[in-house]
């Protein structure tokens, strides 16, 4: 384990032992393949960042479940699935009867065609946003939008736009701690953008809901995402699944995933009262995978199915029924989390345990004083921060160390010191982070000077 920019990672030495482990991080093995990445505190930390900037300086409106009656309007949710672009000129051309969603990097697409979004949905750390910041051509159409995003988004997004809309994604993100409570996440958020989108159309009211490049994979695997998308990141699609316009469609992992969150949020089962929404009727144009719950449809219906004699109520007047957050209870709890002295304590415990890094029992302690099974959400935030990075590397070290066999008690000594050491540092390396996050929160002034730039925070 080194430091780099105060970053830790693990390099491997040239051996055959290693090249075994380097196997097994590319191929079956769970565990050893999550250890790939840093673990959850740079991503934890990273979204406590921008969610303790954003509630503090200009805090967004929230919303949580069942909070908007239910009218007339038709949503059309528009992703950057490859069969999006023979669909744009058919959207052009209805434009005037649906509110329309886009997800995050999908707005590329729909600047090029003349389309502008009421709602761009924006997930924590996408590149997308980024060319709205920086060059204001592209965020001309923002004043009149509104951005729907997680409470982890870049506060940076936020003044770009007409009115902003976030939700406190469930306990299992950090910054939940600035929630009042349980009550107020929204749970199964899942993991990409178009359930996201999906999940807030909903919560929004709209009952009539289309879909369009939606796939969540695709018919071509030389094509997986829309030309026009504002990024492209790399996907193996090579997992076959049910098509919803053809037999069979390529998807991964993820994207299999993404579309059970959108059938269980259509069946009702991450609801709070479990129940399917009534009157709900899903069309999905997509050229992709099936979506549990909606209803296949050829795109040349489209017209038919927008009944545009029956418009509800303009978005920005769906948002303002929804409340800001208070900046003054924001403010109290960041401060009255206590992070100083919290760390200090949490951190000595978790110091004492790894003086033993080689023992099975000392890592079952430290799992069990981290977890997250507790009565405040405030009282998760260090473990939910901390405990994925250090556990993973903690099970790497022992995963090595049952592979020491032929050791002197010199060698013994001087690999326990070794694997003592490649703990520490990282325990070091996330105090350290930690702490200057925290200062950096209480010292900024305006979300204007907020200008960090690492390879952390982008």
């Amino acid at each position: 384990v080194f430091a780099q920019e105060k970053l830790f990672s693990i390099r491997f030495r040239e051996s055959k032992l290693f090249e075994e482990l380097s196997s097994r991080f590319d191929d079956g093995d769970t565990m050893l393949r999550d250890l790939r990445y840093l673990g959850f505190f740079v991503d934890e930390l990273h979204m406590m960042l921008n969610a303790s900037i954003t509630f503090t300086q200009s805090p967004p409106r929230t919303i949580s479940t069942h909070q908007v009656q239910a009218h007339s309007s038709h949503a059309v949710i528009v992703a950057s699935g490859p069969s999006l672009d023979a669909q744009l000129p058919l959207l052009k051309a209805q434009r005037q009867n649906f509110d329309l969603f886009s997800c995050y990097s999908t707005l590329g697409a729909l600047l090029k065609e003349g389309l502008t979004p009421d709602y761009h949905c924006n997930q924590e750390r996408h590149a997308c946003h980024l060319p709205l910041i920086r060059d204001p051509s592209a965020a001309a159409f923002t004043p009149n939008a509104v951005l729907l995003c997680s409470a982890n988004n870049d506060p940076r997004m936020n003044a770009l736009y007409g009115d902003v809309l976030a939700f406190f994604r469930s306990a299992s993100c950090a910054s939940a701690l600035l929630a009042s409570d349980n009550s107020q996440c929204i749970n199964s958020e899942g993991p990409q953008v178009a359930n996201l989108a999906l999940y807030y159309a909903i919560l929004l009211g709209y009952r009539n809901i289309h879909l369009f490049g939606v796939d969540l994979g695709t018919a071509d695997q030389s094509l997986c995402r829309s030309p026009g998308a504002l990024s492209h990141t790399a996907r193996l699609l090579n997992q076959p699944v049910p098509g919803n316009l053809r037999e069979t469609v390529w998807a991964d992992q993820s994207l299999i995933e993404c579309a059970q969150y959108m059938g269980w949020l259509l069946h009702g089962t991450v609801l709070p009262d479990g129940k399917p929404i009534e009157n709900l009727q899903v069309y999905n144009y997509s050229d992709g995978q099936l979506i549990p719950g909606t209803l296949p449809s050829d795109p040349v219906d489209f017209h038919s199915n927008l009944w545009a004699d029956t418009q509800g109520p303009q978005p920005i007047e769906l948002i303002k029924t929804l409340q800001p957050y208070d900046v003054q209870t924001a403010r109290a709890r960041f401060i009255a989390l206590g992070w100083r002295q919290r760390l200090t304590d949490y951190l000595a415990t978790v110091r004492a345990l790894v003086e033993t890094p080689l023992s099975k029992e000392a890592l079952e302690r430290f799992l069990q004083l981290s977890e997250r099974q507790t009565n405040k959400l405030s009282n998760q935030i260090l473990p939910r921060m901390m405990a994925g990075t250090l556990t993973r590397t903690w099970y790497f070290v022992l995963t090595i160390n049952e592979r020491m066999h032929a050791l002197t008690d010199r060698q013994r000594r001087q690999w326990e010191a070794k694997c003592r050491e490649i703990l520490i540092t990282c325990i070091d390396s996330m105090e350290q982070l930690t702490l200057e996050m925290v200062a950096y929160v209480e010292e900024l002034k305006d979300v204007s000077e907020h200008q960090l730039i690492s390879k952390i925070f982008g």
